[in-house]
């Protein structure tokens, strides 16, 4: 898991961890999710993928992500890797910038 700049009004989707420990997400919208993060927040290897055999991506607007993330247990959002210095950090990648929805004022240091 890993922070992921401009989604939603709230700037960010991360997850919260506190000394090093996951505690929960941040993001503009919960919705009741158990995985509350965008697609851009999370990667899963082949490895993990392959050995879980019931995995999955439901269609179900807002869930996609809590759906896929849910079909590979046994898991918790508590075992997942926390990456970017125990998500501290947002990398960036723009490909084209396109501000239609929100007009979001976020102060954050770039590392590139």
């Amino acid at each position: 898991l890993f922070p992921v700049g401009l989604i939603t009004k709230a700037g960010v989707s991360s997850p919260i961890v506190q000394n090093g420990t996951f505690r929960g997400f941040y993001d503009g919208w919960i919705g009741g999710r158990k995985f509350a993060v965008d697609m851009a927040g999370f990667a899963v290897s082949v490895q993990f993928l392959l050995s879980r055999p019931k995995a999955s991506m439901p269609y179900k607007p807002g869930f996609e992500e809590d759906g896929f993330l849910k079909s590979l247990s046994p898991f918790e959002p508590s075992e997942a890797e926390l990456l970017a210095s125990n998500c501290t950090r947002v990398s960036i990648n723009v490909n084209f910038i396109k501000f239609r929805y929100y007009n979001v004022n976020i102060k954050m240091k770039i590392l590139l």
